[in-house]
């Protein structure tokens, strides 16, 4: 049996053997017999009701293509009432067109809201065909509120369908997606479904460890249904384990904090204490009389239906068993093997004390054969080590993806460090090259420098250039590659400092002619390539002093400056004759 949250009301494991009881205590308990069964005949036909609505509106689910459309602002308003009131949701829902919902978006929060809807109306589906789009969408797409809701509500659709091993993996996936973006309610909801599942496959301590943490998280919640139900759980737990007096414990602890508080079906707690009750020896006869009492007294009130097998069971605990056997024949044999256990062994017991062995060795031959498909669906289906398998493939996961990091860290590292060695291998090449030429520039220099034709301070000026070419020519081996790239930045430099030099020394001796070269707006440097022209330097040995690229643009430059008078003839010729036509 379930809630309106898909939460289990009753998951107590129970012993149906008692002790004798005294005549009053059995009058307590006959006294509401016949309006008991009354009312069950009563629920019985309402129940008959119930179903054909819920036909008619599976129906109507069917049809609802023909609806008028909602759309997508539809979907956002049902959304925004689904917790509050999830029968008006589903209802509305009914008349939405599929065809009017945008893409994949729409088709997804359609299937996920109305997978919501039909599991908080007890409406339980075992297909994941119609969770499936709303899984697949967002899982991709989407916040990580409606990612976890989808995987949840797959869990609900796995768990209804007994696939344990699916439900624990979708809502171990749910709980990755945990944080604030999820309401604590639906965390609750979430360990609750998780140790039920633990709690079918035998895996107790998985199953405490769940029901513990909800319980924690529910402390908190301003809803009191949220601890109320699991309280019941842990005692329910504890029962399940042969923990009575840890059981009784939590029970009396809850027994005090019900006070003040408004919870339903306060006839839960003593369901749960006659659960605990029950094993014999545990609790006297008398307060098995008197919860049985309170507890039947509480489902009148309430108008709820009681458990026909409990009742069985603690009218065998009174020493009651033509009682017993009334309510045993009014519980439906469950449908699934785990509540069948517990229903065999009443049929046994009952049947024992009747004194009729053959139907109490058919209720036992039906316990054991359900305790073996059950042990067969533990083995076929183990969900006991599929968390840690989880965890331990998110780590292979986290792994795997830090790998990658390194790997791709130590390419790009490796590239680095070969492009730096190529770089730094051609930088030093060069700076040979360059040194070499530094050399060169020397030795020929040195012969200029021995030209008696040279004027005295063009003598000096290149005197001047081999001191600073010395350094490079004295030492044996090559400067480091940092300061002798710096050495030789400042030496090109010196290279137009030496042609200015020369052009301010011409200027000095020739102030007529270097005023013409002003006059076609030549440069200092330029000047001073006109100045070595003058000297004797052809353009070759020129080549050898600076660079064949300065030499190159300087020579373009004075000649686009002077025009047409040079165009037809070589620069240092042209020179030579406006100089000699100076000096007369």
């Amino acid at each position: 049996m379930t809630d309106s949250d898909g939460n289990i009301l009753e998951q107590f494991d129970y012993l149906p053997y008692g002790q004798k009881c005294n005549n009053s205590s059995l009058a307590v308990a006959n006294q509401h017999k016949t309006d008991y069964l009354y009312i069950d005949e009563l629920r019985n036909t309402m129940k008959g009701y119930v179903l054909c609505y819920l036909s008619f509106f599976a129906l109507l689910l069917l049809s609802s293509c023909d609806k008028p459309s909602g759309g997508q602002e539809g979907l956002v308003k049902i959304e925004e009432i689904i917790q509050s009131d999830p029968g008006e949701a589903l209802e509305k829902l009914a008349g939405i067109d599929r065809d009017s919902l945008s893409g994949a978006r729409g088709s997804a929060l359609y299937s996920l809201l109305l997978s919501m809807a039909l599991d908080k109306n007890y409406i339980d589906i075992k297909s994941d065909s119609l969770i499936s789009p709303a899984v697949a969408y967002y899982s991709v797409h989407g916040d990580l509120y409606h990612k976890f809701l989808s995987y949840y509500y797959q869990g609900r659709v796995f768990e209804n369908a007994l696939q344990y091993q699916q439900a624990l993996s979708s809502y171990i996936t749910a709980e990755s997606l945990l944080g604030p973006a999820i309401p604590k309610e639906y965390e609750v909801r979430l360990y609750c479904a998780k140790q039920r599942v633990y709690q079918h496959q035998f895996a107790d301590e998985q199953a405490v460890c769940e029901i513990l943490k909800a319980k924690k998280i529910s402390q908190n919640l301003s809803n009191p249904e949220f601890y109320y139900r699991n309280a019941l759980d842990l005692a329910a737990h504890y029962v399940k384990c042969g923990e009575l007096r840890l059981a009784s414990a939590e029970l009396d602890s809850l027994h005090s904090w019900m006070a003040g508080k408004h919870v339903s079906r306060e006839s839960d707690y003593y369901r749960s204490r006659l659960r605990t009750a029950m094993p014999a020896g545990y609790a006297s006869v008398d307060s098995i009389a008197l919860w049985f009492d309170r507890y039947m007294t509480l489902c009148l009130n309430e108008n709820t239906k009681y458990d026909h097998l409990l009742a069985a069971d603690a009218y065998l605990a009174l020493d009651q068993a033509r009682n017993a056997e009334v309510e045993f024949q009014l519980c439906a044999e469950p449908a699934d093997d785990y509540n069948r256990i517990m229903y065999f062994t009443t049929w046994s017991e009952l049947y024992r004390r009747l004194g009729n062995p053959d139907k109490a060795l058919e209720g036992r031959f039906k316990y054991e054969q359900a305790v073996e498909r059950v042990s067969l669906g533990v083995f076929n289906n183990d969900v006991r080590f599929l968390e840690e398998r989880h965890r331990n493939e998110v780590e292979r996961q986290k792994t795997a993806y830090a790998t990658s990091w390194l790997v791709l860290a130590i390419i790009v590292l490796s590239v680095f460090v070969i492009y730096a060695v190529l770089k730094s291998a051609k930088v030093k090449k060069k700076y040979i090259k360059d040194v070499q030429s530094v050399r060169e520039e020397y030795a020929f220099i040195r012969a200029l420098t021995n030209d008696a034709d040279s004027p005295v301070e063009v003598r000096d000026i290149l005197q001047q250039r081999i001191e600073a070419l010395r350094p490079y020519i004295t030492n044996n081996k090559i400067l480091p590659a940092r300061r002798g790239r710096k050495g030789l930045e400042k030496l090109d430099e010196d290279r137009k400092n030496l042609l200015r030099s020369v052009g301010m020394i011409y200027a000095l001796t020739y102030p007529g002619f270097v005023s013409e070269l002003v006059s076609y707006s030549l440069t200092p440097e330029e000047i001073g390539l006109c100045s070595l022209y003058l000297s004797g330097y052809s353009s070759k040995e020129l080549a050898d002093l600076l660079s064949r690229g300065d030499i190159y643009h300087l020579n373009s430059a004075i000649r686009s400056k002077i025009g047409e008078s040079v165009q037809n003839t070589k620069l240092f010729v042209w020179l030579r004759t406006r100089f000699a036509e100076h000096l007369r």
